[in-house]
């Protein structure tokens, strides 16, 4: 199996998901696992450690 290699500065941005129940989902991730809400300007909700964002909650999506 051959490997590659990647530029050191490659990393993943925060994950973002639509839920529909946001103060559910805020429980979750808060009370669960432990991340921080971080500010936010709009009706997301965005979470982190150490004030890094890690995700982004996108509320009242439409269920499939």
């Amino acid at each position: 199996m051959k490997t590659q290699s990647i530029a050191a500065k490659t990393g993943v941005g925060a994950v973002e998901l639509a839920v529909t129940d946001g103060d559910r989902a805020l429980r979750f991730y808060r009370d669960y696992v432990g991340l921080t809400p971080l500010a936010s300007g709009g009706p997301e909700i965005r979470l982190g450690a150490a004030g890094r964002e890690l995700v982004v909650l996108y509320p009242d999506a439409e269920r499939p």
